[in-house]
């Protein structure tokens, strides 16, 4: 904790020294990381690519989409997560959803 220093008039002669504007851009920024939807215009492409020769069942989820969601799920839980997926879909940002049991 910084001490504080007080002329003998009474003021506060501290000297804020923060740069709030390249710190709100930060915050900003941050946010975007969790509202992008690029994985969507490669979905179909990158599970094409992820089930390339692969045996037994085939992926349903690229793994961009999934790695989205574990991203989210630092701050939602997985029923959260499902029903962030449900809206997506509701929205027509992806094409489908599964519970959350599948999605992590």
């Amino acid at each position: 904790m910084m001490a504080k220093t007080i002329a003998h008039d009474g003021k506060d002669n501290r000297v804020n020294k923060r740069n709030w504007s390249p710190y709100n851009e930060e915050l900003v920024v941050r946010g975007e990381l969790y509202f992008d939807f690029d994985f969507r215009s490669r979905w179909e492409d990158e599970l094409k690519e992820m089930n390339n020769g692969k045996v037994g069942a085939p992926y349903k989820f690229p793994l961009s989409f999934i790695e989205k969601m574990a991203i989210l799920h630092q701050y939602i839980d997985y029923r959260g997560l499902e029903g962030i997926a449900r809206k997506l879909v509701d929205y027509e940002i992806i094409p489908y959803f599964s519970d959350y049991t599948t999605l992590l």
